[in-house]
């Protein structure tokens, strides 16, 4: 998929409506595991905007946090520690300049 503000990303769908998530931002996002450059995915159900936070060389997103139609929390979740980062990672990029 194409990480580029404004660009669809996928068809999410529930029950009979659907809804596309795009890239919305490029957002510097701090975790537990360190502070990244990130693409935020977003789309909304209900009124609620359910947001996912990408870094394009890992392999799930660093942080989420996802609504249902009515705008119920349906989880969040934010990385704690990973090892093997280093393309995106901004603490990583700084030490080396």
């Amino acid at each position: 998929k194409y990480l580029v503000v404004g660009a669809p990303w996928n068809t999410i769908f529930v029950g009979s409506s659907s809804v596309t998530a795009r890239v919305t931002n490029e957002e510097r996002i701090s975790t537990p595991a360190g502070v990244f450059e990130s693409f935020v995915l977003s789309y909304k159900l209900g009124e609620a905007t359910s947001k996912i936070w990408l870094v394009s060389d890992m392999p799930l997103p660093v942080k989420a946090e996802v609504y249902d139609a009515e705008d119920n929390l349906l989880y969040q979740y934010e990385l704690t520690s990973a090892s093997g980062i280093a393309s995106r990672a901004i603490g990583d990029s700084l030490q080396k300049t």
